[in-house]
């Protein structure tokens, strides 16, 4: 029969095993990653998307993969001279009956304020504008 030194020593070592475990095929399969629609690849959080800003009173095409994330200015004036900003929010993400979203998002351009943009896009195709991320903005 055991003493209870050692069952604790034996259950310590399997602890340890299990966590090795763990950790052993975190490394292997590349860590945690987002599962969530609109979720991005390591290749993409890299990079800096471009987004155009358009004005007026016609809205522009949805935002298709690989091109420019197309956005409707809604309030705010993006100044002439910003080319990089930080997205601050995204809201209202739900897909309307054809599966498109219109994301509210707000933005903070490099010199200060913010602007409040729509993002028409289909989210199983073109991720979501995400909080904190590193933007290259142009007018359209």
């Amino acid at each position: 029969m055991m003493n209870s030194k050692a069952k604790y020593g034996t259950a310590l070592i399997g602890a340890v095993a299990n966590f090795g475990l763990l950790v052993a095929l975190l490394v292997i399969s590349g860590g945690p990653s987002e599962s969530n629609t609109g979720s991005r690849t390591a290749a993409e959080n890299d990079q800096i998307r471009t987004v155009a800003v358009f004005s007026g009173a016609a809205e522009p095409a949805p935002s298709s993969p690989g091109s420019l994330v197309r956005v409707q200015l809604e309030r705010g004036q993006l100044p002439d001279d910003v080319s990089h900003g930080i997205v601050a929010t995204d809201q209202n993400c739900e897909p309307d009956a054809q599966g498109m979203s219109h994301c509210l998002n707000r933005i903070r351009p490099a010199g200060g304020g913010s602007i409040e943009v729509r993002h028409n896009h289909d989210m199983s195709r073109v991720a979501c504008l995400r909080p904190g991320e590193k933007v290259e903005l142009q007018k359209a």
